[in-house]
């Protein structure tokens, strides 16, 4: 029987760190590296709306806030518009609702004790740099990478640097 534990990295935006906090709480011997990319996001609930409100909200309310100011985020906006759109409305519905009505999650946390990498850009307007601080600050064994020139994709808008810091916690 092997003795080694499994290890589970979880990476991406906030489903992905919902996802780190249910297994957090399975107390199974997995050991699990959260990235934590964003942080306690609050998304106000859209209910039964259609593609075209969505597109709005994407347009007008989300993506605004999401990326940095600056040429060549065009593509990245319609790339958030397109992902958005082919999940459905049902879906962007279900997550924004996944996402406002989570539970505080700080006593969790504070229990966690492995090695973390909370990783954000540095002009997130959505979770700021401050939030993933706290983040940082409660996770025994976490590290923080603050991507700068990004806001709260740094996986899109600068994704070399993002790579970068990905396989230095990596090789820790």
């Amino acid at each position: 029987m092997s003795t080694e534990v499994p290890l589970s990295l979880n990476s991406g935006l906030p489903m992905a760190g919902l996802d780190g906090e249910f297994w957090a709480t399975q107390g199974s011997n997995v050991l699990l590296a959260v990235v934590a990319i964003v942080g306690f996001l609050v998304v106000v609930a859209l209910v039964m709306f259609g593609a075209d409100l969505v597109r709005g909200v994407i347009r007008d309310e989300m993506t605004p806030h999401y990326l940095t100011e600056g040429p060549g985020k065009q593509p990245i906006r319609d790339l958030c518009m397109d992902m958005a759109l082919d999940l459905g409305v049902d879906v962007f519905v279900r997550q924004s609702q996944a996402l406002r009505d989570r539970t505080d999650r700080q006593d969790l946390l504070r229990s966690l004790r492995m090695k973390t990498l909370v990783l954000c850009g540095r002009e997130d307007r959505l979770c700021p740099v401050e939030r993933h601080v706290l983040i940082q600050g409660l996770v025994t064994g976490s590290s923080l990478e603050v991507i700068d020139s990004a806001g709260h994709l740094p996986t899109l808008e600068q994704p070399a640097p993002t790579t970068a810091a990905l396989l230095r916690w990596l090789e820790q």
